[in-house]
Parts: C-alpha cells; sequence; structure tokens
C-alpha cells in the first residue's frame, strides 16, 4: 500500500522512564495529529507490566506538548484537545488527559501570579494563562468533572481580578458549558460562579457588550443549575433578579433588551406550577397577617399605638374605646 509510512516496533527495558517511552517512542505519532493525521498508539504485554501506567503517562505528555503548540498555532491546538478529549469519552483515558490540563492551567496561573520563585516569569505566564482559556472555550465541557469543578473554581478566584480580557474567555467559556445539554459539572460550584457574575454585572467597570453577554449567560446558566438541582437554583433566584433589576435602569438599549429576554427565560425555565403556588400562598399569608393587624389596630387605637400591650388593664383600654 504506497503513501503509508509504518514505523519498526520498539522494545524498551523494564528499568525505562515513561518520558523516554515517549520521546522515542510516541511522541512523533501523538503529535502528528496536530497535522490533521489519525494517530493511535496502544501499549501490549503481560498482566501488571505496566501498560496502563505508561499509557497514562503518553496521555499526559501528549497533552503538554499540544499546549507547547498553541504560541504557533493557536487555532489548530484548542480545536485539536477537543477531538482529543472527545474520543476519550467514556474512557480511563479521560481523567489523566483532563488532570493533564488543569496541571498547566495551575502552573501558569502561578507563573502569572508572580511567585517569588519565578517572580520573571509573571508576565509570560500571564500569557499563558489567555492561551490556555482559549483552549478550555473549546475543551472545558469534555472533561472529567473533578477537573471542571477545579477549573471552575479558578475561574471565579480570576473574575475578581475584573480583567476584561479574562473576563471576556470565562464567560465564553461558561457560555459553551452552559449551552451543553449532557455536560455533567457541580450545580453548587456553577451556582456559585453564576452568582459571582450576578453581583459584578451592575458595577461600573462592565461594558455594556459585558453586561448584555452577562445577562444572557445568567439565563443560560441558571437554566442548567435548575436542570440540575431545582432546590439550590430557587434559593438563589431571588439574587439573580435583583441583579438583572438593576441593570433595567441604565439607558444601555441593547443591555435592557437581553435583561428583559433573560427575565423570560429564567420565568420560563426555572418557575414552574410548585414554585407559583408557593409564592402565591405567602403573599396570601401576608395579606391575612396585615389585614390581622389592621383589625387589631381599629378596635385597639391607643394614642395612636399599634397594639394593645397585654399588660394594660381592661378598664383602661375601655375607658379609651369610650371616650
Amino acid at each position: 500500500m504506497s503513501g503509508l509510512q509504518t514505523r519498526t516496533p520498539l522494545v524498551f527495558g523494564p528499568m525505562c522512564s515513561t518520558q523516554k517511552v515517549y520521546e522515542e517512542g510516541a511522541k512523533d505519532v501523538a503529535l502528528s495529529a496536530l497535522t490533521g493525521m489519525n494517530a493511535t498508539i496502544f501499549a501490549y504485554g503481560q498482566t501488571s507490566s505496566g501498560k496502563t501506567f505508561t499509557m497514562r503517562g503518553i496521555t499526559k505528555n501528549t497533552v503538554r506538548d499540544i499546549f507547547e503548540h498553541i504560541k504557533n498555532v493557536r487555532r489548530q491546538s484548542p480545536l485539536c484537545l477537543h477531538d482529543v478529549l472527545q474520543s476519550f469519552q467514556g474512557t480511563p483515558l479521560l481523567a489523566p488527559a483532563s488532570e493533564g490540563i488543569t496541571n498547566l492551567f495551575e502552573r501558569f496561573l502561578l507563573l502569572a501570579g508572580g511567585s517569588k520563585a519565578d517572580a520573571s516569569e509573571g508576565p509570560k505566564g500571564a500569557q499563558e494563562v489567555l492561551y490556555v482559556l482559549d483552549a478550555l472555550k473549546e475543551c472545558l465541557f469534555l472533561m472529567s468533572i473533578k477537573c471542571k469543578t477545579n477549573v471552575l473554581k479558578y475561574y471565579k478566584t480570576l473574575l475578581e481580578l475584573r480583567q476584561p480580557l479574562v473576563t471576556k474567555r470565562i464567560t465564553d467559556s461558561l457560555n459553551i458549558l452552559c449551552l451543553n445539554p449532557s455536560a455533567d459539572v457541580s450545580p453548587e460550584v456553577l451556582l456559585d460562579l453564576l452568582c459571582s457574575l450576578a453581583l459584578s454585572v451592575s458595577t461600573n467597570e462592565t461594558s455594556v457588550d459585558g453586561m448584555t453577554f452577562t445577562a444572557r449567560l445568567l439565563g443560560t446558566g441558571m437554566g442548567k443549575v435548575y436542570s440540575l438541582n431545582r432546590q439550590i437554583c430557587v434559593v438563589k433566584l431571588p439574587l439573580v433578579f435583583n441583579a438583572l433589576k438593576d441593570v433595567l435602569a441604565s439607558e444601555h438599549e441593547e443591555a435592557i433588551h437581553a435583561i428583559a429576554d433573560t427575565f423570560k427565560s429564567l420565568i420560563h425555565a426555572c418557575i414552574d406550577e410548585s414554585l407559583i403556588k408557593q409564592g402565591v400562598d405567602q403573599i396570601v399569608i401576608q395579606q391575612q397577617q396585615q389585614q390581622q393587624q389592621q383589625q387589631q389596630q381599629s378596635l385597639f387605637p391607643l394614642s395612636g399605638v399599634g397594639y394593645m400591650n397585654p399588660r394594660t388593664p381592661l378598664r383602661s383600654v375601655l375607658c379609651h374605646v369610650l371616650r
């Protein structure tokens, strides 16, 4: 079969490191995926000979090297990661691949933070964080739920920096995650992140485009949380409604339209008959309590004071009423 390239199988000794196996026997094949090739790597051998351990190491090294290409092929690398994670769905390789991405993210965050040991690497680390955030937009929803949870927690910390370039990438990533119905995620962590966004959407630091996009994201995100855990979503709905209500007072027409649409979607997705009945019952109870208070005030209007003091002698009360 002309046009096909084959390699002679390699044999490594029992003391050979996983790194050497990767560099000499797997790296070229793994990274050929970056050029559009279909690549397959597998290990075979006796039981307990280290096949699974070797493949986990190859997976992590492959993810690391793909990220090294992000600087030069930023568009292709996230898509390649997407395809790799997509192929790992439902397999034991998804966890180590997801961990490889998360570990790189954590390392670049430390560099961007300017730790004492690597203070000179701060600017480089900050740029790498942006590269990883670009990649996460394409592949976060495909990662293991454990790694998704860790990344979302880092997202919340990064949002507190109020950096437009960072915030835009995070909200884009969240939007893709929330729009994917099959993406499994911790509803508690996602809700906590959405509440942080809701509290920040009305600040003066948020642009019109930012308010508009965040408003739509809140609608999509709260719908996602509701589908995963109705109870915790219902508890936080008032916070989101109040945050959106504050933005309605702005003069930005586009943002107002987006928030109005978000209100409609939240009401449609998150407020069912049982919740409406609960709200109506609360209103009825409040009205009954107000009526009782008014009746007491009309019967015992003690010098304009609202209620009769239980310790007031009945004779004094009657005398006051008969005046």
